[in-house]
């Protein structure tokens, strides 16, 4: 499981127990959309247009893909779903 506040920090917890794994705030105030697990990868878009890949063992960055300069402000999805049946 996976979570972003309000100050974009990104912290995973063990589904089973709720126990936190790990936690980043390397993205503070980039106000980041909920995070989607997506393989081993965490993501989250941001405000400036980013989707930002984070590993889901450490929170270390895998990678970063700039989409435009709008911003990207909705939920991410695993786009390989019908939009009705969206990864969370």
């Amino acid at each position: 499981m996976a979570s972003a506040d309000d100050f974009s920090t990104v912290t995973t917890f063990e589904a089973a127990t709720g126990k936190q794994l790990w936690s980043t705030d390397e993205l503070r105030s980039a106000r980041v959309t909920a995070p989607v697990l997506l393989g081993d990868a965490i993501v989250v878009g941001d405000y400036k247009g980013y989707v930002h890949f984070l590993s889901r063992d450490t929170g270390a960055f895998v990678a970063r893909v700039k989409t435009d300069s709008k911003g990207i402000t909705g939920p991410a999805r695993d786009c390989r779903q019908p939009a009705d049946r969206a990864v969370a």
